[in-house]
């Protein structure tokens, strides 16, 4: 008859099981000390420690970069454009623009005859704006054609 903790009863309380290994390389049955490092309570602690060790890294290295005096420009760097703006090349004459007139798009125009351009069906229009609304598009337009002839300095921008 099998006694208490024989093969083929319940185990013993107590009794020794191995610990459950993660990322097992190593089947055999002999406990290592990778098996010991790989069990979960190993893992977790070995993956705070990582953190710690590379936000540490992270904090120390940002602070010599911009606590440290500025280089000089490498052979490569020197060719390298400021920024975005400097790559552009714009007309002389935008310089001396410093008004902005702009006239808000409320429609879109769809024709292609200017002999119908207060026409409705011309128009991409919502219903609110149908019946009388294009004159009054047509004559936002015409103002601040109007107001850019006054002033030399100032650009026209029709937005929509």
């Amino acid at each position: 008859m099998p006694t208490l903790g024989e093969k083929g009863m319940l185990p013993l309380p107590g009794s020794s099981r191995r610990p459950r290994t993660y990322f097992p390389s190593n089947p055999s049955s002999q406990p290592s000390l990778l098996t010991h490092l790989r069990s979960r309570t190993r893992l977790t602690n070995l993956a705070v420690v990582l953190i710690i060790l590379l936000t540490t890294s992270s904090i120390l290295l940002n602070a010599a970069y911009y606590l440290s005096p500025p280089s000089p420009p490498s052979r490569l760097s020197r060719n390298r454009p400021g920024s975005i703006e400097d790559t552009i090349l714009r007309d002389p004459r935008i310089t001396a623009l410093d008004h902005l007139v702009m006239v808000p798009g409320h429609a879109i125009w769809t024709g292609h005859d200017a002999n119908k351009v207060e026409d409705d069906s011309e128009w991409v229009l919502q219903d609110m704006q149908k019946g009388g609304s294009v004159r009054t598009f047509l004559r936002h337009l015409e103002m601040g054609v109007e107001v850019m002839k006054e002033d030399e300095r100032a650009l026209l921008v029709f937005s929509g």
